[in-house]
């Protein structure tokens, strides 16, 4: 959240991660090595293997049954905001699904 680097860090801008040719940049790019949502070093998050697997896994089935669009959203609603616990997540917002095939969900 380095305002300093991102310049605009709470901005959802995959471009940031994309080359010229909207490729996705190579490990040892400087904003890839200033990406680290599971740590570095002895303090790395030993679950780390696990869940980009799931979530590989979860957002490839999700695109391939459904349509995404974004719901209501709340005027009050931050994306800066987090509820804590064992781990952090954002608060509460709507997505709509919409079925790709209508006829896989049929009675």
């Amino acid at each position: 959240h380095d305002e300093g680097f991102w310049g605009d860090p709470h901005a959802f801008r995959p471009e940031r991660f994309l080359d010229e040719a909207g490729n996705i940049v190579p490990p040892s790019h400087v904003n890839r090595r200033h990406m680290m949502p599971f740590g570095a070093g002895t303090r790395v998050c030993i679950g780390e293997g696990l869940a980009m697997g799931r979530l590989f896994m979860m957002i490839a089935t999700m695109a391939q049954v459904f349509v995404v669009e974004q719901g209501r959203l709340k005027s009050s609603w931050d994306p800066r905001t987090y509820q804590s616990g064992i781990v952090l997540h954002p608060l509460d917002y709507e997505i709509q699904l919409k079925s790709r095939n209508d006829r896989l969900y049929a009675d």
